[in-house]
């Protein structure tokens, strides 16, 4: 856990501070600071927790700079806001890394066209979306798109059969 000594040190001397200081306008300075001296050490204790636990279980290195890619962009410690969002990711990332490791190795061909296939429907689909049928935009043949169907209904459905038997 993330060491508290040097934080209980400066909070007794800002109490000590606090107590003595006559002046309302000083005295409430060194009580802002101490609440930001908790603040500040909140914020790292929640992301050494947060960082420790995601280089700890997730696996893939992708995974872990997204968790802290994601601690970057987080501003606060609120629990249901921040703490329990950040631990439900890695949480969640490391039962998802469970999951495609269990489908490699039953079906290891099903997650990379899963993937391929998403990758290839996903800029087909934001160019055409928000055009009518005589726009310049290229459309593949139905036949690919039927190619894509298949990779992607069976990924899905094995995606869908692993979290079943895996209690999600």
């Amino acid at each position: 856990m993330f060491s508290s000594r040097d934080l209980r040190a400066n909070l007794k001397t800002l109490d000590a501070l606090f107590a003595a200081e006559t002046d309302q306008r000083k005295a409430r300075l060194f009580a802002k600071l101490a609440v930001f001296e908790l603040c500040g050490w909140t914020e790292e204790a929640v992301d050494a927790l947060v960082v420790d636990s995601a280089n700890r279980c997730l696996k893939t290195k992708q995974h872990q700079k997204d968790v802290q890619g994601h601690l970057k962009r987080l501003y606060g410690f609120d629990y249901l806001d921040h703490f329990k969002p950040i631990l439900a990711r890695v949480i969640g990332l490391y039962g998802f890394e469970h999951l495609e490791a269990r489908l490699s190795t039953k079906r290891p061909s099903a997650l990379p066209k899963l993937q391929a296939a998403l990758s290839q429907l996903k800029p087909v689909r934001d160019s055409i979306a928000h055009t009518h049928s005589t726009a310049a935009a290229t459309v593949p043949a139905p036949s690919l798109v039927i190619s894509l169907r298949r990779d992607i209904e069976l990924g899905l459905k094995l995606l869908r059969s692993e979290m079943r038997s895996s209690g999600f």
